[in-house]
């Protein structure tokens, strides 16, 4: 179930004759790049590489892997292409934003409740607050890694193929 504890996709690269070592040096610079982002690669072999990610790594990070939770990138190829296939979890991501936004809806609902100056304001207020601050906090950062991470990887592998 990808959405919303998942981002997967395929970064497609077209290139002739790639070899066993071609796919070895490849996967030695996406680990590279994954450790310079901030992630700390779990297991590494030929032509896959799981990683993980701090739990806070601060908040307005730059970092592609900031949104994050831990993930994997594998390498593939034929004789026409390069495949970076990826899977990363935003579980992480999930549960902060919906905490955050709990406290926002509990926080206007106590303000609705016990303020005169907001009476007016409908019972369903909250629930409404609550909906749009997840949506905007995690849809859209969601969105923001699910475009980010596949960009990335493949400028990453086009700069070491084709310089």
């Amino acid at each position: 179930m990808p959405f919303p504890i998942s981002i997967r996709g395929t970064v497609r690269i077209p290139i002739d004759g790639v070899d066993p070592t071609r796919v070895a040096t490849v996967t030695r610079r996406v680990a590279a790049m994954l450790d310079t982002a901030g992630a700390s690669i779990a297991t590494q072999n030929d032509n896959t590489i799981a990683f993980r990610t701090r739990y806070f790594s601060g908040f307005g990070s730059r970092s592609v892997v900031v949104q994050l939770s831990s993930g994997s990138i594998e390498i593939d190829a034929d004789s026409r292409e390069l495949r970076l296939i990826y899977q990363a979890s935003t579980v992480r991501m999930l549960v902060i934003v919906t905490a955050i936004s709990c406290v926002a809806a509990t926080f206007l609902l106590s303000m609705a409740q016990n303020s005169p100056a907001v009476d007016d304001l409908p019972v369903w207020f909250p629930v409404a607050a609550f909906a749009i601050a997840w949506l905007w906090l995690f849809g859209g950062n969601y969105l923001m890694a699910k475009i980010r991470l596949g960009r990335w990887l493949e400028q990453g592998v086009r700069k070491l193929l084709f310089g």
